[in-house]
């Protein structure tokens, strides 16, 4: 909006001005001439006749405007294309952590189970202690691995929580 004003005020320079002040125009860089009936006519002329004298720089601050404009307007652009981008990856993001959180809760359900299966075979005498506490460092592995992935699916959710726009406070 800012830039689409600064381009409009840019094309409207290019109209002749008439400024009414409380000088009424009387004003001169020599004392003889501040009183003269024609310096009120040469502010005004100067006023009218500027835009006819000043084109080609009235022409670069309009080229330059819209420069600023376009620029502006590609630099909105890639600010929604980024939003969009990283909503998508956050989403994708969550769903793929609840996927792998499933598997990791598959796992560790499994595990628990070789961990009773291990506790049975050492009471009738079939494996030693060793199996069950490898068992157990197993369990006790998928478990910090589900916890890391819960987390990276937590920060995922605080990520597109900022895509679309939150802050901290």
């Amino acid at each position: 909006m800012a830039n689409h004003a600064d381009l409009q005020a840019a094309r409207l320079a290019f109209l002749p001005s008439l400024n009414i002040t409380g000088l009424l125009g009387f004003n001169a860089f020599k004392g003889s001439l501040l009183f003269n009936p024609g310096s009120i006519a040469y502010n005004a002329l100067g006023g009218l006749a500027a835009p006819i004298f000043n084109r080609k720089g009235l022409k670069a601050g309009q080229k330059r405007f819209e420069a600023a404009s376009i620029e502006s307007l590609y630099a909105y652009n890639k600010a929604i294309l980024t939003g969009f981008q990283e909503v998508s990856t956050s989403l994708k993001k969550i769903e793929n952590t609840k996927k792998i959180s499933d598997f990791k809760k598959q796992e560790v359900d499994v595990l628990q189970l070789a961990v009773i299966t291990s506790r049975d075979l050492f009471t009738t005498g079939y494996a030693t202690y060793l199996e069950i506490i490898t068992a157990q460092k197993n369990v006790l592995e998928a478990e910090l691995a589900l916890t890391e992935v819960q987390k990276d699916q937590h920060l995922a959710l605080i990520d597109l929580y900022r895509s679309l726009g939150g802050g901290w406070e």
